[in-house]
C-alpha cells in the first residue's frame, strides 16, 4: 500500500496544513503529528485507520478525539504504558 497518501511537511508547518483545527489542538506533540496527518488522510479514504504505539503515554490523551476522526490507537504494550500513563496523570 505504498504512496496512497503523499505527506510533505513545510518548513515550519509541523502538518499543520493537513490537520484540522480540532485535531491540531488536540496533537500537541509536534513529533506525532506527522503519523496523525497520514493516518487521518487515509482514514478519509478507508473510514478507519489504526497507530500503533508502543511507550508513548501522549497517545492515551488523544485516544477519543482520534477515534471521533476515525483513528484507533492500538496499545502494543498496555501493561506497561497505562500505569505509567496513570501515574503521570497524578503529576
Amino acid at each position: 500500500m505504498r504512496g496512497i497518501v503523499k505527506v510533505v511537511e513545510k518548513a515550519t508547518g509541523f502538518f499543520n496544513n493537513l490537520l484540522d483545527s480540532d485535531l491540531l489542538a488536540l496533537v500537541r506533540d509536534l513529533s506525532d503529528r506527522k503519523m496523525v496527518a497520514a493516518a487521518h488522510a487515509l482514514a478519509q479514504q478507508t473510514g478507519d485507520e489504526t497507530i500503533a504505539n508502543a511507550s508513548d503515554t501522549d497517545w492515551y490523551d488523544w485516544e477519543n478525539g482520534l477515534k471521533a476522526c476515525g483513528i484507533s490507537i492500538e496499545q502494543i504494550l498496555p501493561e506497561w504504558s497505562l500505569p505509567k500513563y496513570l501515574e503521570k496523570q497524578k503529576r
